[in-house]
C-alpha cells in the first residue's frame, strides 16, 4: 500500500533554527522553496546544512517567478555555489 505523506512547513525567520533542524532529521525528503525575488537567504543556507547533516535528499522549487524584478536564474546559481 501507499505510505503516509506528512508536510512540515517551517517558518523562514531565523528564530526557528531548531525547528528546521528537527524537521530535516524527521523527513525522508526536503522540498526547499526559494523565492525568485529575494533569492537565497541565510535561512536557506541553514536548511541546506541541516539536510546535508541528516543525509536527506532535497528537491528545490523556485516560486514568485512572476514578480517584477524576480530572477530565478540568480536564485538557482546562488544555490549551486
Amino acid at each position: 500500500g501507499l505510505g503516509r505523506i506528512t508536510f512540515v512547513d517551517t517558518p523562514g525567520h531565523m528564530a526557528f533554527t531548531a525547528m528546521r533542524e528537527r524537521g530535516a532529521k524527521a523527513t525522508d525528503i526536503v522540498v526547499l522553496v526559494v523565492d525568485a525575488f529575494d533569492g537565497v537567504m541565510p535561512q536557506t543556507l541553514e536548511v541546506i546544512k541541516h539536510t546535508q547533516a541528516a543525509k536527506v535528499p532535497v528537491v528545490v522549487a523556485v516560486n514568485k517567478c512572476d514578480l517584477p524584478g524576480a530572477d530565478p536564474r540568480r536564485a538557482l546559481d546562488a544555490l549551486a555555489e
